[in-house]
């Protein structure tokens, strides 16, 4: 098998190719430029492999073709899939495994098949396989479980944000009407008003709380087309963890502020005690979201594909 790999590159790159050497593939096509135009034994091309294995590594060497691109994803495989079709097929586990939680890799898989859509010749959605499917229809069949399994991911996700922004909003809303015009009694028997950060931070708490209160509920009557899962559901999402995280801290900020205020002549140390408790639950919960919502906002300002700068053919 290795002289046979050794004889005919080809097979070298169409085994690279589907394990994601990118720099050995890109390495052997500069060697061996005509290994551009070979096929597998489905009469696929390497690009056509790699944008099956939805390889964004390998799609970009596609745009350094210039003329020949054309004519290279104009191929078809056996069962007459073009390049597209390829495209609208379910990645590998492997592949999807990377990105945090179902619905966040059905919006993976629509900004693939999408930005390929873009480059491509308008006539190529149209084209039907031979089972009679455009690569739209495909599309569709494909993920149809993706889907399923991504709007029940968001709804269990929003369900549980909201019953926790409800009891936020219930407590602090109950805390403000407490302390209007209230006074906290000193030690020494003398009054003062409620701190304004205290007031501050439950009004702050109670608007973002509400927020995503708001935000959750239309998350959860959302209809979960298709393209919802684009960028309405994933921005939706960002917005409402955003407004449950404000609303945690400026609760715990009320909370420890009243506290330092009530007992920091008698009990000095327990504000400190509750400052470190604070930090703590916080920080789990930033440690919980954070790689979510940095998967998110990365993919929204971010491009989808980086074009290489080193590895020219």
């Amino acid at each position: 098998m290795v002289l046979d790999v050794i004889r005919r590159p080809s097979h070298a790159l169409f085994i690279a190719t589907k394990m994601g050497n990118f720099e050995f593939v890109a390495e052997l096509l500069r060697s061996y430029p005509d290994l551009i135009w070979e096929t597998d034994e489905k009469h696929r091309s390497v690009f056509h492999i790699a944008v099956m294995f939805h390889d964004t590594s390998f799609f970009n060497l596609l745009n350094q073709l210039g003329v020949y691109k054309d004519f290279i994803v104009s191929f078809k495989d056996d069962e007459n899939n073009n390049i597209l079709h390829l495209a609208a097929k379910m990645a590998p586990p492997n592949h999807l495994g990377t990105v945090p939680g179902p619905a966040f890799q059905m919006q993976r898989e629509l900004l693939w098949f999408q930005g390929l859509e873009k480059i491509l010749q308008p006539s190529y959605l149209e084209m039907k396989n031979a089972e009679g499917k455009t690569p739209k229809d495909l599309f569709t069949e494909e993920h149809k479980g993706l889907m399923v399994k991504g709007e029940s991911w968001m709804k269990s996700l929003a369900s549980s944000c909201t019953l926790a922004s409800t009891l936020i909003a219930i407590s602090v809303f109950t805390s403000l009407t407490s302390v209007i015009d209230d006074r906290i009694t000193y030690n020494g028997g003398g009054t003062q008003t409620t701190p304004p950060v205290c007031v501050l931070s439950n009004i702050f708490a109670l608007f973002f709380s509400l927020l995503g209160i708001i935000i959750f509920v239309s998350i959860l009557s959302s209809r979960f087309a298709k393209d919802d899962f684009l960028i309405s559901l994933p921005l939706k999402l960002i917005v409402g963890l955003g407004s449950l995280y404000i609303s945690t801290i400026a609760m715990m900020v009320s909370f420890g502020t009243a506290l330092y205020t009530t007992y920091h002549h008698r009990l000095n140390w327990l504000p400190v005690l509750v400052f470190i408790l604070a930090s703590l639950l916080l920080s789990c919960l930033y440690h919980l979201h954070s790689p979510l919502v940095s998967y998110v906002l990365h993919t929204m300002y971010h491009s989808w594909v980086r074009l290489p700068t080193t590895h020219n053919l």
